[in-house]
C-alpha cells in the first residue's frame, strides 16, 4: 500500500475490543511514535500510557468528553 491509499482509505475507529494491548505491540508502536519526524526533528514527545480502567475514566473530562 502506497501513502496516497493510506490517505485515502483511512478511517476512525471509536468502537474498541475490551481486551489489553500486548506490551510488545505497545512498545512497537511508542518505538515507531518516538522515531516519527517532529518539527525542526525537536522531537518534544512525551507520551504517557494508562492501562488503569479508572484512571481512563477520570481523564475524560479533561479530554472534552471524548470516551473513546
Amino acid at each position: 500500500m502506497d501513502v496516497f491509499e493510506a490517505i485515502a482509505n483511512r478511517r476512525s475507529i471509536r468502537a474498541y475490543k475490551n481486551e489489553p494491548v500486548p506490551a510488545d505491540a505497545l512498545d512497537k508502536i511508542l518505538e515507531a511514535a518516538r522515531i516519527a519526524p517532529s518539527a525542526g526533528n525537536r522531537q518534544e514527545y512525551k507520551f504517557i500510557v494508562v492501562t488503569d480502567e479508572a484512571t481512563r475514566k477520570a481523564l475524560v473530562p479533561a479530554c472534552n468528553n471524548q470516551t473513546f
